[in-house]
This record gives C-alpha cells, sequence and structure tokens, in this order.
C-alpha cells in the first residue's frame, strides 16, 4: 500500500562526459612529439635536449582531461626530474593531487543548466539530496574552474566571473539542504 501524500520522482543524472583531443593537446606550450600512441618529450622548456628522452601512453596523457593539468604537470617535472613524467601518469591519486595543488594552492565544464535544474538533479528522490550528485556537482564545478583557468583568466578573474556564482548559489542550496536534513 502507497502512503498518501508523498510524491516520488526520479530524474536522471546529469553527466558530462569531456574528452581531451589530440588536436588540444598539440596546443600545450611544453615541447611535445605525437607518434602513434606515445607521446615523446626530449627537450625542457628551455629547449635544451633532455638526458634521456620521456615517453608516455598518449591514452594516460588524454585520460587526464584537462590541457592546463597536462601542462602544469610537464613543467613542474620536465627541467628537474623527467624520468617521475611516467610515474605521475601511470597514478591517479599523483594526477588528484597535482589537480589539487594547481587548482587550489597556486594563482593558477561548464554543464550549461541552470541553477534551478542543478538542485534538482542533486534530489532524485523527492526533498532529499542524493550525496552522491552533490558531490558529482562539485567535482563538475571544479571542471568549470579548470576551464576557466585553462583559458589563461587570472585567479580574480575566475572568482569573479559572472556564471560561476549560479553553479556555486546551487551547489550551496544543495549542500545546506543535505545537512538541514
Amino acid at each position: 500500500m502507497k502512503p498518501q501524500g508523498i510524491t516520488r520522482t526520479i530524474s536522471r543524472p546529469i553527466i558530462r562526459k569531456r574528452q581531451l583531443t589530440v588536436e588540444e593537446l598539440k596546443t600545450t606550450p611544453i615541447p611535445i612529439q605525437i607518434q602513434d600512441d606515445r607521446v615523446i618529450l626530449e627537450y625542457s622548456l628551455k629547449g635544451w635536449k633532455i638526458q634521456q628522452p620521456v615517453t608516455l601512453s598518449l591514452e594516460k596523457v588524454l585520460a587526464v582531461k584537462e590541457n592546463g593539468l597536462i601542462t602544469y604537470i610537464l613543467s613542474a617535472f620536465l627541467s628537474e626530474r623527467p624520468n617521475l613524467i611516467p610515474f605521475v601518469f601511470e597514478n591517479q591519486t599523483v594526477i588528484k593531487m597535482a589537480r589539487h595543488f594547481l587548482r587550489h594552492c597556486s594563482g593558477s565544464i561548464w554543464l550549461g543548466y541552470s541553477p534551478d535544474l542543478i538542485i534538482q538533479d542533486t534530489k532524485p528522490v523527492g526533498n532529499i539530496p542524493d550525496p552522491q550528485r552533490v558531490q558529482n556537482h562539485q567535482g563538475y564545478l571544479d571542471n568549470y574552474i579548470a576551464e576557466l583557468q585553462d583559458e589563461g583568466l587570472s585567479p580574480r578573474r575566475v572568482h569573479c566571473y559572472p556564471n560561476t556564482s549560479k553553479p556555486s548559489t546551487a551547489s550551496t542550496a544543495s549542500k545546506s539542504n543535505l545537512t538541514s536534513h
């Protein structure tokens, strides 16, 4: 028997899938060569030939999905410790740590949905937010900020970017609803 007064609506989650392309990777300011399914690094940022060329799996590099993050990782290791670069791209935890350092500790995707739809997406059943969906949207916001930073906007400009206030408000509203129940 179904209780009276309870409305059950289930919405499909918003999923953002964006893959970095080889053409986008080629725009990186790091001197790279792409051959077949490999990325080869032979020169430092200053144009000096490194002692031992570094070879990476193209698939692993593209899986990072953020050109700015790839540039950050390569520039961090290329001059001093190029042999560590394959280790970084083989370990998701290290990539996540690099992403955190780049986006939150240094001076340096958008969904296209209204704040109301984002809040509705975080509440697939009635008025109770789904913690997993709230966490997903926090990740989407990080991706959006990453895209703004990759476009070369200064940290202050990213912070003040007009559209960032809309999804932030939606995420904050969902968080407050999540904690108030």
